[in-house]
């Protein structure tokens, strides 16, 4: 009610009294986010986010992600985010070893039926570890749930030990500096002006 009181009260262009709308939506949006969070979890949650990011889908409206993020730590919400390299390939029951996709779907692309009837279910995992059981029958995981419970894994080992496990850390090559700048020296010198 407030909000159609200050509309109309704007002697403003039509374009700006619309996006001054989408704003006051957006802000309403996000403090319902907020509340209901609150309600759920309580007031002092700890939220842990992955830190996955994707180019814009063309003709898509853009995954709003850092703006989001700011504005819950903003409303006193803690905020981890975490790397989430592994953390679905890895079986969260026996830690140790991975999963893999097993089971075989028509495919849900009608234009790529003709080529590929049958392509394997992504989402559904289970652990290649035969010892890993659940009721007789190897532990079956949704992706992202396994991720999840993955996340719970590394936090609980950053809070207890000081650094993640090693199974999800990325192994990064690092180069021998001065290897590489003498081997550029020795071809710049080889490359005469002609």
């Amino acid at each position: 009610q407030q909000t159609h009181l200050i509309i109309s009260r704007l002697l403003v262009l039509p374009f700006r009294r619309l996006k001054f709308v989408s704003k006051i939506y957006y802000d309403k949006c996000d403090l319902k986010l907020v509340k209901d969070l609150r309600r759920k979890f309580g007031n002092d949650p700890v939220l842990v986010v992955g830190d996955w990011s994707a180019p814009n889908a063309k003709f898509q409206e853009p995954t709003r992600n850092k703006g989001l993020l700011r504005y819950l730590k903003k409303n006193g919400f803690s905020i981890y985010i975490i790397n989430e390299y592994k953390t679905s390939t890895y079986c969260p029951a026996c830690k140790y070893s991975e999963m893999e996709s097993f089971k075989e779907i028509t495919n849900p692309r009608p234009f790529q039926r003709e080529r590929f009837p049958k392509v394997l279910c992504h989402g559904l995992l289970r652990c290649k570890n035969e010892a890993c059981l659940a009721n007789g029958k190897r532990r079956l995981f949704n992706r992202d749930t396994a991720a999840v419970l993955n996340f719970r894994f590394i936090l609980t080992s950053l809070r207890d030990e000081g650094q993640g496990p090693s199974r999800f850390t990325r192994l990064t090559k690092k180069k021998n500096t001065e290897e590489s700048s003498s081997r550029e020296k020795q071809e710049k010198s080889n490359n005469f002006p002609l």
